[in-house]
């Protein structure tokens, strides 16, 4: 060891390892001492381009609102073509096989996984050329969970790996029908094993899965679409398993009712997206706003965190994040104060909230529930009197404790 380290770095090893190490600086040779603090170094470094590593999760999810999707796909092979519209993804492919690579998406490039999730929300339009239509999500190496239907009425889903005239794919049969039906199929590459699903939005009894085990190799996320069309209307890509969540109100899918699911139902209002039509009434409003806070989730206006509970920690969070009265248009969401859904957070917001009546009252229960009383304006400038107050004592407390921790640092 000693060959390959200089004179002064030996030096200094040595006097690191005698701090690290002062009743065995004696003990161990100087090689020995070189030896051992360089695994250690050697140690740090692995363990910080791990950390790094883990911290460059990938999580897209895209509903094609402005009509295509975010970014490009990258590569394309075989004849098929898109034709896409705001909130559809339109994929044609007449008498064969066509895939396309998700290698760029929102102008970033996708770096290479081994282990992919990915799930689309699809309806197969039509079949065409052939007696089957076949769409699939899943990796550019083939790896994929499929859906198909024949033109006897037949469904399947499959997973696994099949490449040209190679095919481990497991096949089950569905009991319902994919054409001219919204359903969802995930593909959970993880492992050596390959999960395929297949499930009507909010009906846990309609869940199909098949399993294939299959050693996975560094690719990239892609779909694919065989003899016919289908229409994507929303698609999730994970680094990380994506949850299947049956909730009503849990809109992104992600086994939480939380504020971009409300966030989400706002910018479908007086839409015609059904998803979002949380009462069953053919209609978005903000009815079905009033329903996902009150009976999805039971919760009071001004949870700001949806903890259950409004309290001050959700005053002090929502003018922490600065949009109170801030004059941009629709920057605010429920996390950020807008609770009456106009975009913004203002004094009327914080009417709603108080009118509510559950502040500082706990979990909110259905048996137990707080019967508001008239708000007044004397109210609610005492009210916001006493947000202004607790707000500017909370920024004073950051600031000395930034600059205590700045002052720390120094020394």
């Amino acid at each position: 060891m000693a060959t390959f380290v200089g004179e002064k770095a030996s030096t200094r090893i040595s006097k690191v390892w005698s701090i690290m190490n002062p009743d065995m600086h004696r003990t161990f040779s100087p090689d020995r001492q070189n030896s051992f603090v360089i695994c250690i170094i050697a140690g740090i470094v692995a363990t910080c381009f791990s950390l790094n590593a883990a911290a460059q999760e990938f999580f897209h999810h895209d509903r094609f609102l402005n009509g295509e999707l975010q970014g490009n796909w990258g590569r394309q092979l075989g004849n098929g073509n898109i034709d896409s519209t705001p909130g559809e993804f339109v994929l044609h492919d007449p008498n064969d096989v066509s895939a396309w690579w998700l290698t760029r998406i929102d102008g970033e490039r996708v770096d290479r996984r081994s282990e992919w999730s990915f799930r689309a929300r699809v309806t197969l339009d039509e079949i065409v050329g052939r007696d089957n239509v076949f769409f699939a999500v899943g990796t550019s190496l083939y790896h994929h969970a499929g859906i198909r239907e024949t033109i006897d009425g037949d469904n399947f889903l499959r997973a696994g790996i099949c490449n040209g005239d190679v095919c481990e794919t497991p096949n089950i049969e569905v009991p319902y029908s994919y054409l001219g039906e919204e359903v969802l199929v995930q593909y959970d590459g993880f492992g050596d094993e390959i999960i395929g699903t297949v499930w009507k939005d909010g009906n846990s009894d309609s869940q199909v899965q098949v399993e294939h085990f299959f050693p996975l190799s560094d690719t990239f996320p892609a779909i694919a679409l065989a003899n016919g069309s289908a229409t994507i209307h929303e698609l999730w890509i994970s680094s990380e398993p994506i949850p299947i969540s049956f909730l009503s109100g849990d809109f992104d899918g992600n086994g939480n009712l939380d504020a971009a699911d409300i966030d989400a139902l706002l910018g479908a209002a007086d839409g015609q997206d059904t998803r979002f039509d949380v009462t069953g009434d053919d209609v978005v409003d903000m009815t079905d706003h009033r329903t996902w806070v009150k009976d999805r989730k039971n919760t009071w206006y001004g949870d700001a965190n949806l903890d259950g509970e409004f309290n001050s920690s959700d005053l002090v969070a929502v003018f922490q994040a600065g949009h109170y009265e801030d004059g941009i248009a629709m920057n605010s969401g429920w996390a950020n104060g807008d609770w009456n859904g106009d975009g913004y957070f203002d004094s009327g917001d914080l009417v709603v909230a108080f009118q509510d009546g559950g502040f500082e009252l706990g979990q909110r229960t259905r048996r137990t529930v707080a019967v508001p009383e008239p708000m007044n304006s004397v109210r609610l400038v005492v009210i916001l009197g006493l947000v202004a107050l607790k707000r500017r004592r909370l920024t004073r407390t950051l600031d000395v404790g930034c600059q205590s921790c700045a002052r720390a640092c120094r020394a």
